[in-house]
């Protein structure tokens, strides 16, 4: 499969901080495009109370996020699916997490 980014995790101090910017709420939905291995999903839902979707095109981090989200007990939080995040309908969301480069960002609404 050609991904339109390599994998770069999300730095863990920084999770907090960019929900917290966001104004999570508890209940709110929490989309995460490129969701790697499941960091911002999982805080999403254990400190913030977030339901909370991730899109990940990587199918061996997909599996390794769902392993972990079954592990730790927040499968009734968390979705991930394994996709191209550009085609991903993003009417449900109230909360869109990106850690993406600006050449992927262009990708989804092009400057003119």
């Amino acid at each position: 499969m050609n991904y339109t980014e390599p994998y770069v995790p999300t730095p863990e101090d920084i999770i907090p901080r960019m929900l917290a910017l966001a104004s999570v709420m508890p209940e709110e939905m929490v989309f995460d495009l490129g969701s790697g291995d499941g960091r911002i999903l999982i805080t999403a839902a254990k400190d913030f109370h977030a339901r909370a979707v991730g899109v990940e095109a990587r199918m061996r981090l997909v599996r390794e996020c769902r392993r972990k989200v079954k592990e730790m007990g927040l499968s009734h939080q968390i979705t991930i699916w394994c996709r191209n995040f550009k085609k991903v309908n993003l009417r449900k969301a109230d909360v869109l997490a990106l850690f993406l480069s600006s050449y992927a960002l262009n990708l989804m609404a092009p400057c003119p």
